[in-house]
């Protein structure tokens, strides 16, 4: 119950306004991801990094055809992102193939791997012979879309409540400052 509560600026009633404007921005990086036919969502909004790795952390997708999951970033393979179960690879891939190559352009004719580019590194080699390994068996389902799901909600939709309250994951109160917000002082 206590990590449901809204979190507040050192426990005297005042949210904090930076975070909460994070987790509102975090809603366009959720309604693109659910809907990238809408006319705002080619639009390159910026986005703080906090807000995209948090987003990044907290949005799962189940495949389904592939074609709203992207193959490099998002997490999808065993419940995490190419960048999680190969880091060594990731850095030789390109820039524009991670923000755009979904896992049914990347699965066809094996395309992911014309993403790879440059001398390898030993690291980097082994990382790839275990991403060919996990992707073996990795059945797209044509008829039925991607789903993605808002981790930190029992129902997988997002809400600005739970993207704002995730910001404070860790964090300690100060139990005796409802004392000082009620004193005469």
């Amino acid at each position: 119950e206590r990590a449901c509560r809204p979190v507040e600026l050192g426990g005297l009633g005042i949210h904090n306004l930076e975070t909460l404007g994070r987790a509102l921005r975090m809603r366009w990086l959720w309604l693109s991801k659910m809907d990238p036919k809408r006319p705002w969502a080619a639009f390159n909004i910026k986005v703080h990094p906090n807000v995209t790795a948090m987003f990044a952390i907290s949005v799962s997708s189940l495949v389904g055809d592939g074609r709203s999951t992207l193959f490099w970033k998002d997490r999808w393979l065993h419940g995490k992102s190419i960048e999680d179960l190969a880091p060594a690879l990731v850095p030789f891939v390109s820039k524009r193939a991670c923000s755009r190559r979904t896992v049914h352009e990347a699965m066809q004719d094996l395309h992911w791997v014309s993403d790879i580019g440059g001398g390898l590194s030993v690291p980097a080699i082994v990382d790839y012979l275990k991403l060919w390994d996990a992707l073996e068996n990795v059945q797209l389902l044509e008829d039925q879309p991607d789903q993605h799901l808002w981790t930190p909600e029992i129902s997988g939709s997002y809400s600005a409540r739970s993207a704002y309250a995730r910001f404070f994951v860790g964090s300690t109160t100060f139990e005796p400052s409802k004392r000082l917000w009620k004193s005469w002082a």
